[in-house]
């Protein structure tokens, strides 16, 4: 199963519509991870194989490096 971490400055409600579709989706905010910088969360999300939508100048989704 795909599971999915939003970024904080995306609206929470992308985690409800993920979870709604069968997918695991968890916020930032609900695992008290916000205000971490992208080299930190990337990091962090690796160890525990979330994908991660996050919004720069784009929406792009981010996964483990291989």
């Amino acid at each position: 199963m795909l599971r999915f971490k939003i970024d904080e400055n995306l609206p929470i409600e992308i985690a409800d519509l993920l979870r709604e579709a069968g997918y695991e989706a968890e916020t930032v905010w609900s695992e008290q991870i916000q205000g971490f910088s992208d080299i930190e969360l990337l990091r962090y999300q690796n160890l525990i194989g979330y994908l991660w939508i996050v919004q720069t100048d784009r929406i792009s989704i981010r996964g483990p490096e291989r």
